[in-house]
């Protein structure tokens, strides 16, 4: 029997069995898709993932390290760039495939045990134990369970946690990334910067990112919003259009795109995130931040509070896990709460109060970048977002406050 079977071999998954492992326990790593195993993602990371995993840059083939970003904003039908720029690296470019295999590695190096290729079908809840039934006809026992087992997670749905996310809950994303070797350099003038283009139709925004030898495009739109009409294949293509009016594509022949979805909208408060003998990280706990739509570093961060966790269980004899709850709301409670703020204010004032108070004045556009890269937290950057503008009240009542209203009157 196993101390921690671990469904899902993603960066939450393989960091708790990376910890569990380094502490003495005996842990199992299951993953559905053989290893390595890549993920469509935007792939960049801040320098609190690689000081969670006690990594550098230096351990990567493709890194880039990010110096600024832009957001582009269209202005009289012509796309005009406003961008920031940091005197050191503030974030850093990296391949999912090889970013997620380090980190299965690692726990492998450890004693974690790895099974690749197996999925997981089912999970029965005995009173001494859990039993996870996989593919091949495979049985595992374990003392406790992680589910880090993503958007679609089995061990959610067999403990009764939730049976699938709502549609307003998710992000549909879709991401290309192509090898363009030196090529990048000649695309745009702002190579290894992360480029934004909002879209508050969706609730979401699309990037271009340029990262060592290659290009990463995608986007993300809510799935609630999503119609025959209107879907990431309509969005993305007009997207392309985009980027070819700024030539940022050129004779760029693009690798085909990949799909996913994963839970950004509110955060892991409206399901349960632990029960007995249970924990769930990552994009099964809905751990991504609801304002950047970043998932890693939260994945991290509940892989590191899970396997802290349990150890304690492990060691004491405990079945009671509400301090996993404790630990990651301590942590997290305020970036979500940010995230709600937003959301709300964002979905009802205007685009053009956002873009006049927010992005063009550049003390603005520099605090949220500072929010969008963590380099600074909720609580150190709001308050700079009233103090730096007297206009901010005058502008938001009368464009957002109005809105508001409109909005509540149309709902009764």
């Amino acid at each position: 029997m196993y101390d921690v079977i671990i469904c899902g071999a993603g960066p939450g998954g393989s960091f708790a069995a990376k910890i569990l492992a380094e502490a003495g326990y005996d842990v199992i790593l299951i993953e559905k898709e053989s290893i390595p195993r890549d993920k469509p993602c935007g792939g960049w990371i801040t320098p609190k993932v690689l000081s969670l995993l006690k990594i550098s840059p230096s351990n990567f083939t493709c890194i880039q390290p990010i110096k600024g970003a832009v957001i582009w904003i269209k202005e009289k039908e012509k796309l005009q760039p406003y961008e920031i720029r940091y005197q050191k690296p503030v974030s850093y470019g990296i391949r999912r495939l090889e970013f997620d295999t380090l980190i299965v590695n690692q726990a492998k190096d450890l004693g974690a045990e790895i099974i690749d290729s197996t999925y997981v079908t089912r999970i029965v809840r005995e009173k001494d134990m859990i039993l996870v039934q996989a593919s091949k006809n495979q049985e595992f026992k374990g003392r406790f369970i992680i589910g880090a087992d993503g958007t679609h997670s089995v061990v959610a749905r067999d403990y009764g946690f939730r049976k699938r996310w709502k549609p307003i809950e998710l992000t549909q994303c879709v991401v290309s990334e192509t090898d363009i070797n030196e090529q990048g350099q000649n695309l745009t003038d702002y190579y290894g910067f992360p480029e934004l283009f909002l879209y508050p139709k969706t609730m979401s925004y699309a990037w271009y990112f340029t990262k060592s030898t290659y290009l990463n495009i995608g986007l993300g739109i809510q799935m609630s919003k999503i119609s025959p009409t209107y879907n990431v294949k309509t969005l993305y293509d007009e997207f392309l259009k985009k980027l070819r009016t700024i030539n940022h594509l050129k004779e760029v022949k693009l690798a085909p795109v990949n799909a996913h979805t994963y839970p950004v909208y509110y955060g892991p408060y409206h399901y349960p995130t632990y029960g007995r003998r249970v924990l769930l990280v990552g994009d099964a706990g809905g751990f991504p931040i609801n304002y950047t739509g970043e998932g890693i570093r939260p994945a991290l961060l509940s892989a590191k509070f899970a396997a802290e966790t349990l150890i304690d269980a492990l060691e004491f004899g405990r079945l009671n896990l509400r301090n996993y709850f404790l630990k990651w709301n301590q942590a997290l409670r305020n970036e979500y709460i940010t995230g709600d703020i937003f959301q709300m204010i964002f979905s009802a004032i205007d685009y053009e109060l956002l873009k006049s108070v927010f992005l063009k004045d550049k003390r603005f556009r520099r605090l949220f970048f500072d929010l969008f890269f963590n380099l600074k937290n909720p609580r150190q950057v709001l308050p700079r977002f009233l103090l730096y503008n007297r206009l901010f009240f005058y502008r938001y009542f009368r464009f957002g406050f109005r809105k508001i209203l409109e909005k509540l009157l149309d709902l009764t």
